[in-house]
């Protein structure tokens, strides 16, 4: 067998999808496989007037503050702490600046997956974190 079909078949087998913890704003944990947003896949993150484009393969790790729900650059947002996989931390407030929030996410997407329960489907609205827990299967 050719290495890079044995490669894509391994990926198939031993699964490569995004798997996470997803709490909802009433605390109840849903653990997700396949993990992805509607819309374009990736989530836009505003911190200090940066704005990125962000898949979720990227994330260990959100927070989302929805007391502190602003429009910023015309999205409808949220307040974010963010833990990157690369090990950079996006944290909602900066003690260098003032007691603002400075960093959100734009909640205008839902994320899709897969629990033990069947499709999963969940307004970022609704979400106050999300932990990444690694790629493959639980």
């Amino acid at each position: 067998m050719k290495p890079l079909l044995l490669l894509s078949l391994l990926s198939v087998l031993v699964g490569c999808d995004v798997v996470g913890t997803v709490i909802d704003i009433s605390g109840s944990e849903t653990q997700v496989r396949n993990l992805r947003l509607s819309g374009p896949g990736t989530l836009q993150v505003i911190s200090l007037g940066s704005v990125k484009l962000v898949p979720l393969e990227s994330f260990e790790s959100i927070t989302l503050f929805t007391e502190e729900a602003q429009t910023v650059n015309g999205e409808f947002c949220f307040a974010a702490d963010i833990y990157m996989r690369d090990g950079a931390r996006l944290a909602a407030r900066d003690k260098t600046h003032d007691n603002s929030p400075q960093t959100f996410i734009a909640v205008n997407q839902t994320l899709l997956g897969t629990s033990h329960r069947g499709s999963f489907s969940a307004d970022l609205t609704g979400v106050s974190k999300i932990t990444f827990l690694h790629r493959g299967r639980f």
